[in-house]
């Protein structure tokens, strides 16, 4: 059984934060290229490089300690060709 809160009901989490079940997370504060970095400092299994989209997406992907993949998405104007 997962962890309780201290009433012994569903435990806390921080606001603008969901976990796997909720299905989303809350919004990163820099560049992905700063949050890879502090990922793959710590460990962390990249299971997709940072891509760049021609659509204006930004992304890579990792695997959390449950082996559950976590991708990280920015969102840019496509640049004109």
């Amino acid at each position: 059984m997962g962890r309780r809160g201290p009433d012994g009901g569903a435990p806390r989490r921080r606001p603008g934060r969901r976990d796997a079940r909720g299905g989303g997370g809350g919004p990163l504060t820099g560049p992905l290229e700063g949050e890879l970095a502090r990922l793959r400092s710590e460990g962390v299994a990249i299971t997709m490089p940072l891509t760049d989209e021609e659509w204006g997406e930004r992304a890579f992907q990792v695997r959390d300690p449950n082996g559950v993949i976590v991708r990280l998405v920015d969102w840019n104007a496509p640049t004109a060709p």
